[in-house]
């Protein structure tokens, strides 16, 4: 293989490694999909907005703690929109960065 086209492999898995790492840190715990109505919980993590509202539901229906389901610590009851993370995975989506299974949602 010529050393350029070498250096662009190597370029070409670097940026996929990279964008598969960003794309996990989207994930939703719950779902094991990337949000498409993302928010952040009181443990500092990104859920599907109606994932995380169902769990939160089920701990005071069942009249237990709370726990973050990705880390398993206490936490409260408060979302937050995550503009951000939204508009990241839109973007990422719409320019192909993340595709397949992925991206389908």
């Amino acid at each position: 293989m010529a050393p350029k086209r070498k250096a662009e492999t190597e370029v070409a898995k670097r940026l996929k490694d990279a964008t598969d790492t960003v794309t996990s840190e989207f994930m939703c715990a719950i779902t094991r999909e990337l949000p498409v109505d993302p928010v952040t919980a009181e443990d500092g993590q990104v859920y599907e907005r109606s994932a995380i509202e169902a769990w939160i539901a089920r701990a005071k229906a069942d009249e237990s703690p709370l726990k973050s389901p990705k880390l398993n610590t206490p936490m409260g009851p408060r979302l937050f929109p995550s503009t951000q993370a939204r508009n990241i995975i839109e973007q990422m989506v719409r320019t192909g960065a993340i595709s397949g299974p992925n991206a389908d949602a």
